[in-house]
């Protein structure tokens, strides 16, 4: 222990301990409080320990006592200090799964965003063609039906024009051509109500 150069704590607890055993309480307390503070816990409880037996050995109750209470005080601490890492440490995983769980739902609710946005951009597109369509379709309809009446116009004109001429050879035969002609435009008129209901 003297030739290694620097306070080695293990070496100085067991030769401490080795003093102890012989009863050499004094040597044994002079090595023990050679270690340093900076200690870790395990070692300072070590220390602790084998001061408390030196004191109960020297029958110093008072000194034995604290030292016993320093020693629970001491590894009261260190399972606090574990107790809290692992705390953290569960905390941590907790909130770094709440996280996953967090973007995955995001991931979640922009993916049924973005489907229901297709959809809905789909039913959009459908419902334009559709409705194009269906103009196209009315407009074809409307064009035929314009053309039809043309034509049908076309045609009581030149039926006029012939009535007109035969009206001259006969009143008869006029006066029904009239009547003809009174039916047919009242059928006009039937079809133009009809249209506008």
């Amino acid at each position: 222990f003297d030739y290694k150069g620097y306070i080695d704590m293990s070496l100085a607890t067991l030769l401490a301990q080795c003093y102890i055993e012989n009863g050499e309480y004094d040597i044994a307390s002079q090595y023990i409080n050679a270690l340093s503070t900076s200690e870790s816990k395990e070692t300072k409880i070590r220390r602790l320990r084998m001061l408390h037996r030196i004191s109960a050995k020297i029958c110093d109750a008072d000194a034995a006592q604290e030292y016993f209470d320093s020693a629970i005080d001491v590894a009261a601490d260190m399972y606090l200090s574990t107790l809290k890492e692992k705390l953290d440490l569960h905390q941590k995983r907790m909130h770094e799964e709440m996280e996953r769980q967090r973007a995955e739902s995001r991931g979640k609710i922009f993916a049924l965003c973005f489907f229901f946005s297709i959809v809905l951009l789909v039913l959009i597109v459908w419902l334009f063609l559709k409705y194009h369509r269906a103009k196209k379709v009315e407009k074809e309809l409307f064009c035929a039906e314009k053309a039809r009446l043309l034509a049908e116009e076309t045609m009581l004109r030149k039926e006029k024009e012939h009535k007109e001429q035969i009206m001259e050879r006969t009143r008869f035969y006029v006066k029904n051509m009239v009547s003809i002609l009174q039916e047919v435009e009242q059928y006009r008129m039937r079809q133009k109500k009809q249209k506008m209901k």
